[in-house]
């Protein structure tokens, strides 16, 4: 499935559309920059008379020093999975460079021309909760799974490591059966509800549940049961039923929503609603027609190329079951990006 992530913040809709930003900017860059050969500003040497006396060979032109190739800002290597730290790498000072470089965008510098994008997909998404079991790893399911809501971690796009998404700063192994994760300060769920190491917890126990089988979550098949044990505000540790020596990776299937905003909600409120972390938050579900989103502004971006800042304000997802259909709204103009 095409990275949902990586096309909202366009240039990860883990859950910012980003691809598509960034394919409009390179075509744009690629249409504006080619240009005709410079003329030559002199005309050639006429060739030299045979009877003319051997000329002193010019002395050769010193050559002028060449530029230190910049280094790409947002070429890091995330690569340790038992212990990641998201403080960025710094960059590597210039050698000698004469000419000005030219900056490199970071990944929470994505822009776009665009404020507005259209999604058109096979059919309409069974549920937008994110701990529902109608939400699941299917491309209808893209909001409550990867738009609305941020998990512990990402499987990064660029190198495929695992990465950090918004809510965490790093973790460890503590024990066979333990992960302890640290987590990010000032972030928030989309209702203004602070992230911290309780509302870590619930969302542990809520998905491994074991009694349930993560209240029929899809992901249990993935994590098992797990639970969380809060340390402090801000640290909570993962505590699995068995050893689980690859969990940061299964973290990618761990969401979390607000837990007030859970606990006082109704049924049909919890079932169309994801109140998360992720880049996006939902407006609008108008049955049988579209699911509005809007970018949330109090966002905390983290250095993985997956968890930018949004880059388009509004994203309307509706569906069309045709496929020719759906090919003719892009054509068309009418859709931005189709499945």
């Amino acid at each position: 499935m095409e990275n949902i992530r990586t096309i909202f913040s366009w240039c990860p809709w883990r859950r910012g559309l980003a691809a598509a930003a960034i394919l409009l900017t390179l075509a744009a860059v690629a249409c504006g920059s080619s240009s005709a050969p410079a003329a030559p500003t002199t005309a050639p040497a006429a060739p030299a008379a045979t009877t003319a006396p051997a000329q002193e060979p010019a002395a050769p032109a010193q050559a002028a020093p060449t530029a230190a190739p910049a280094v790409p800002s947002d070429a890091r290597a995330l690569t340790d999975t038992r212990q990641f730290e998201s403080t960025p790498t710094p960059e590597p000072a210039m050698a000698g460079a004469t000419a000005t470089p030219v900056p490199t965008p970071t990944p929470g510098a994505a822009f776009t021309a665009k404020d507005e994008v259209v999604i058109v997909i096979q059919e309409e998404p069974d549920s937008l909760s994110t701990w529902s079991a109608g939400c699941s790893g299917n491309v209808p399911s893209m909001v409550c799974e990867e738009v609305a809501s941020d998990p512990f971690t990402w499987i990064d796009s660029t190198n495929f490591e695992v990465v950090p998404l918004t809510g965490v700063e790093s973790w460890s192994q503590q024990a066979p059966d333990t992960w302890r994760f640290v987590l990010r300060d000032g972030v928030t769920f989309h209702n203004g509800e602070p992230w911290n190491a309780a509302a870590a917890k619930k969302g542990l126990d809520f998905l491994g549940d074991k009694e349930t089988s993560g209240n029929g979550r899809g992901a249990f098949g993935f994590h098992g049961v797990i639970g969380g044990e809060v340390v402090d505000d801000l640290t909570v540790d993962v505590v699995c039923e068995v050893a689980c020596p690859v969990f940061p990776r299964s973290a990618i299937f761990t969401t979390f929503q607000a837990p007030e905003w859970w606990d006082n909600a109704n049924e049909d409120e919890r079932a169309t609603h994801t109140v998360g972390l992720g880049p996006y938050q939902i407006v609008e579900w108008n049955r049988g027609v579209e699911v509005k989103l809007e970018a949330y502004e109090n966002y905390k971006p983290n250095n993985a190329y997956d968890a930018q800042a949004p880059a388009i304000k509004n994203v309307s997802q509706v569906w069309r079951p045709e496929p020719l259909v759906r090919a003719a709204m892009i054509s068309s103009g009418e859709g931005d990006w189709a499945v």
